[in-house]
């Protein structure tokens, strides 16, 4: 009986190797990523170099957000508004930038 028991054992862990590729799919996982378009993490990534808004918007992609296109851009918009960094001009591109 105690192999039976083993069997059921190691079945076990299929299921729950079946189960993991299917977060994916639902919508718990961008809420679980670990990008989250907060003015903090933002504020990371503009104290570390000059930045354009192409640039933020690459890191932090709709897929790990967990937002659509249309609300990454108007959330970012809105905490760069709140933040309102140093800008400059580098090739006649923005870049928004923090000091410490």
């Amino acid at each position: 009986m105690e192999s039976s028991s083993t069997a059921i054992t190691t079945q076990s862990p299929a299921p729950s190797g079946k189960s993991t590729p299917q977060p994916p799919s639902g919508k718990s996982t961008p809420s679980s990523s670990d990008v989250q378009l907060t003015e903090e993490a933002v504020s990371r990534y503009l104290i570390q170099k000059p930045m354009t808004t192409k640039d933020l918007l690459k890191k932090f992609q709709t897929k790990r957000t967990g937002l659509s296109s249309k609300q990454t851009v108007n959330v970012l918009a809105q905490i760069l508004k709140r933040l309102n960094p140093e800008r400059k001009n580098v090739n006649n591109k923005m870049h928004f930038y923090l000091t410490e």
